[in-house]
């Protein structure tokens, strides 16, 4: 069964990644993120890194630009996918997302 979810969730991605390329006239690229180090924390929140890199690459969420309401609306359908995080993570994610991220 895990097997036929994560199949599932892959095609998803690949759906919502491919239909978001074909939708926008440009690409525009991820906001530059600093490199970690030994002494620096790391580009990512920890909340976003443990939650979205349990099914895929960062990049296939910075590269992408959306309203606060078109993230809700993907972070629930991620949810509905198997991701796994307590509300308020989720919630946390939401608005990380809407104010990192933001279609402009």
């Amino acid at each position: 069964m895990r097997s036929k979810n994560f199949l599932i969730f892959g095609f998803s991605i690949s759906a919502l990644v491919g239909g978001v390329a074909h939708s926008q006239n440009k690409a525009e690229p991820a906001a530059p993120q600093p490199a970690a180090s030994a002494t620096s924390a790391p580009p990512y929140p920890a909340f976003f890194t443990k939650a979205c890199s349990q099914c895929h690459d960062y990049s296939v969420v910075t590269s992408q630009r959306h309203t606060p309401q078109e993230w809700s609306d993907l972070v629930d359908k991620m949810v509905d996918l198997g991701l796994t995080a307590p509300d308020d993570k989720v919630a946390e994610i939401k608005g990380y997302l809407a104010r990192t991220f933001p279609k402009e």
